[in-house]
């Protein structure tokens, strides 16, 4: 009988573990980035841009679009519409990698031409952050082509 006993609370036990564990794990959803630029001088603040994403998660895949330019900048100006910029991304297992959150956005450029954005840093299941980069096609008066990155989930 206490044999029993033993089973069914280690069988009791398992199933609570097994529950309990069932928190959100996803970073899908709408998430408010701060970009801020790198200062081209110590003791200057840099340029803020902010945005809203959509992020949808596929095991370590991203993909998810730019809603919409909130604060616009130089170096991300309201003109040409950045929304709808098509995002991609990474997610590795946290301890594998000094990042574990790497993604691109496709930032209309000139002409056919794309201006990507990366992202690079940690993302949890509510907060991220990290550096940022524009790769190419950097606007005419962007200062700021480079800087760190803060994410939130949005409600």
């Amino acid at each position: 009988m206490i044999g029993m006993r033993a089973i069914c609370l280690a069988a009791l036990c398992s199933v609570l573990l097994a529950c309990g564990s069932s928190s959100k794990s996803s970073v899908t959803g709408r998430w408010n980035v701060v970009l801020t630029g790198a200062a081209a001088q110590q003791g200057q603040q840099g340029e803020q841009t902010t945005f809203t994403v959509s992020l949808v998660q596929s095991g370590t895949g991203l993909t998810g679009s730019l809603t919409s330019l909130v604060q616009p900048s130089s170096c991300f100006p309201a003109s040409p519409p950045l929304s709808g910029s098509a995002l991609s991304g990474q997610l590795t297992q946290q301890g594998e990698a000094i990042a574990n959150f790497h993604a691109t956005i496709q930032l209309p450029g000139t002409g056919t031409a794309t201006n990507p954005l990366n992202l690079v840093g940690d993302l949890g299941t509510t907060s991220g952050g990290g550096l940022y980069t524009l790769e190419s096609g950097v606007p005419s008066g962007c200062q700021f082509p480079t800087g760190t990155f803060s994410m939130n989930l949005m409600p």
